[in-house]
């Protein structure tokens, strides 16, 4: 994993954990070493870690924003949702 993920990624996802901690992750946009980065790709790599992965059922609610000063919202994540 690269060091300067804060700084490549295109998306960032803020989460509200149960305990009423909050975290920020920063995604992983590429499938290979070589590829070009897809927002589509990390954002379906947040929505696993959320739903299926290391935080499912630990966290209330999270927000999916472009990785950028003042960067806009491109998803909300509810916990009762289905991964598909």
């Amino acid at each position: 994993m690269p060091e300067n993920l804060k700084s490549t990624s295109l998306t960032r996802c803020w989460v509200l954990k149960n305990n009423n901690q909050t975290r920020v992750f920063y995604s992983r946009d590429k499938k290979s070493k070589r590829s070009k980065p897809d927002q589509a790709v990390g954002i379906r790599r947040f929505r696993k870690m959320l739903l299926v992965g290391a935080l499912k059922g630990d966290w209330k609610k999270a927000i999916i924003y472009e990785n950028r000063q003042g960067g806009r919202e491109v998803d909300r994540v509810d916990p009762t949702e289905i991964y598909k």
